[in-house]
């Protein structure tokens, strides 16, 4: 169940946003990563980048997965939405997907759609975070997290999650064409809602944290 519900008495949320279409090629990019480790090779979603998908560039990649890849599709409402049964078992389904290397398929549970109501469930979610941070602004996030947290460590918060990789440095959505960044916008819009959002209270964040 959701931690407000197990929980009782005060407590302490935060959670750190990226912006999405950079977060979508980050993941491209860890994928591509751990494709060149054969230690790593039953790594979900690694049949995307793999096989007959091994020269996929980032566009066809996303355009061949978006339909049916929970990381890549509104993600971020997935993972905030966890009232909401049957699409958080879609933000878990990468870990039952069946296709690895060499696997005969490629395939995750039927997608549901995410819908302006899931939207505004994690947008309300996300406003109930003792602390916002943004992958974009990171060092800010960690100074405001130790001015609001005394005794806060940042070295023990990861800047993106792909741990003992450097995809998340090489991943900036400058990068991204000009056509692609408009259809990620234009079909992940829920993941936009909480990054307009995110960014709007990591100010105020800041603001009061400032004024004492």
């Amino acid at each position: 169940g959701l931690a407000e519900r197990v929980i009782h008495g005060p407590m302490l949320m935060a959670t750190v946003l990226r912006e999405p279409a950079e977060r979508i090629l980050s993941h491209y990019n860890y994928l591509r990563a751990r494709a060149r480790n054969p230690k790593l090779r039953s790594t979900p979603g690694l049949c995307t980048v793999t096989g007959r998908s091994a020269n996929l560039t980032f566009s066809e990649w996303y355009a061949a997965n978006w339909h049916r890849m929970p990381d890549i599709n509104d993600f971020e409402v997935r993972l905030l939405v966890t009232e909401e049964a049957e699409i958080v078992r879609t933000a878990e389904s990468a870990s039952q997907q069946v296709g690895g290397v060499g696997a005969a398929g490629c395939e995750w549970a039927p997608l549901p759609r995410v819908t302006h109501a899931h939207a505004g469930l994690a947008l309300a979610r996300l406003k109930r975070m003792s602390l916002i941070g943004l992958t974009d602004e990171f060092e800010r996030s960690m100074q405001t997290w130790a001015a609001a947290l005394p005794g806060f460590e940042s070295r023990n918060v990861k800047r993106c999650g792909n741990v003992g990789f450097q995809a998340c440095a090489r991943s900036d959505r400058a990068s991204i064409p000009r056509e692609l960044l408009q259809r990620i916008r234009r079909e992940n819009p829920g993941s936009y809602v909480l990054w307009t959002a995110a960014r709007a209270l990591f100010a105020a964040q800041e603001r009061a944290l400032g004024a004492g």
